[in-house]
């Protein structure tokens, strides 16, 4: 929460002026604004991608413990969990992420909503899965030097996923990324994956930039003028063009393949019709003698409530 200043408004129309085609919404953890995403992209001609910007536990979702594999020189660790993305290729797929989403707060959730490896397996069919940013668990073997598991782990989501795993490049200019990019490269070569860049957008316009700067001190109760507070590195978090993604160090293929995984969402059918949709409840009339031990029981918590025949 308080991570994302993009309004969904703002969102569309500005990949529209683009003369994009497609956008996916990928927020951390949860799936609130999918609706509302859905039908502004809709709306406005655009194709929506559904997806989550997910935690994963380094275990078992249900231990509720601390993990670690080691230390990074800028103090982040793999501690309660990693980041993935996941994204809907179909009805099916958006129906097994919001699974993987009621999972993630009733079974799975501490310090985050979290969902497992072995859930995401289970829950599979009809999703496409990106490899994450730099706090996703390839990225972060990589950067602790650990190749064998980092390969391990590739090759495990390629088994599970086949052409639906993708190797995740960002280009933020922050300096440790490029070799990490370069690491990535060399696993996605060694296990035949394809990869694809992405940029970790968080709001529509570069000009937003101090607007978001301001919301992450409200998500971390700092001020702007405390200097060691938490905040962005790099730059680039705004909605950036085709234009600007070709103007960045990424190898030309992994950018061409952001249509690719567009061209794979197959859409969602009817699943968000504009409609009534209620649960369906077997009711039953109480008899007088029963509807007067219920009001007991309840001491008058229904006292509104009035039953007539």
């Amino acid at each position: 929460m308080l991570d994302g200043a993009a309004r969904v408004g703002d969102l569309v129309e500005t990949v529209r002026s683009l003369g994009q085609t497609a956008v996916s919404i990928n927020d951390h953890g949860n799936l609130f604004g999918v609706f509302e995403f859905y039908t502004a992209c809709v709306d406005a001609g655009i194709k929506p991608i559904i997806g989550i910007e997910a935690y994963v536990a380094p275990g078992d979702a249900t231990d509720r413990e601390r993990v670690e594999w080691g230390e990074l020189e800028d103090k982040t660790r793999p501690g309660a969990y990693t980041h993935l993305k996941v994204i809907a290729q179909n009805a099916t797929g958006v129906r097994n992420l919001y699974r993987l989403h009621r999972e993630s707060y009733t079974r799975g959730f501490y310090h985050k909503p979290r969902f497992d490896r072995g859930m995401l397996a289970s829950n599979s069919e009809g999703l496409i899965v990106l490899s994450g940013c730099m706090g996703g668990e390839l990225a972060t073997r990589i950067r602790l030097g650990h190749t064998p598991e980092a390969r391990e782990y590739a090759s495990t989501m390629k088994e599970i996923f086949g052409e639906r795993f993708f190797v995740e490049v960002m280009d933020h200019g922050i300096d440790f990324e490029r070799e990490l990019n370069r690491g990535l490269h060399d696993v996605a070569t060694m296990v035949g994956c394809k990869m694809v860049a992405t940029n970790d957008s968080h709001y529509v316009n570069p000009s937003d930039a101090t607007v978001h700067d301001a919301l992450l001190c409200i998500q971390t109760y700092a001020k702007i003028s405390d200097e060691k507070r938490y905040r962005f590195n790099g730059s680039g978090y705004h909605l950036r063009s085709r234009r600007e993604m070709d103007q960045l160090t990424l190898p030309p293929e992994s950018i061409t393949n952001t249509l690719r995984v567009a061209e794979m969402v197959e859409g969602y059918g009817n699943l968000f019709e504009h409609k009534l949709r209620m649960p369906v409840y077997d009711t039953q009339v109480l008899e007088p003698e029963l509807w007067e031990e219920f009001e007991h029981v309840h001491d008058g918590y229904l006292g509104t409530t009035t039953v007539e025949g």
